[in-house]
């Protein structure tokens, strides 16, 4: 999959901490063409190299409200949970 990583990254609130930035671009790098990162922790662990402790941290960081964002929408945020509901017939 390819992924656009633009250079503002590193002008963003985001610079300021290098392991949260890394683990972003991982997720980035982990995303379909629609930007959704459809898999669970274990599997964003193994594919990362990643520490179950650090996916956790990273996630939580990154849904955090960003009041340094230049975006309003969400807060922020850089990532939300997408719940996801199948249903068998």
């Amino acid at each position: 999959m390819y992924v656009k990583v633009f250079t503002q990254i590193l002008d963003s609130s985001l610079a300021k901490d290098r392991k949260l930035r890394h683990f972003f671009i991982d997720l980035l790098l982990c995303s379909d063409a629609d930007g959704n990162v459809v898999m669970t922790k274990a599997a964003i662990s193994k594919r990362t190299g990643a520490s179950m402790e650090e996916v956790e941290w990273g996630l939580s960081e990154l849904m955090k409200p960003d009041q340094n964002s230049k975006h309003s929408e969400m807060e922020g945020r850089r990532i939300v949970l997408l719940v996801h509901i199948q249903l068998f017939r």
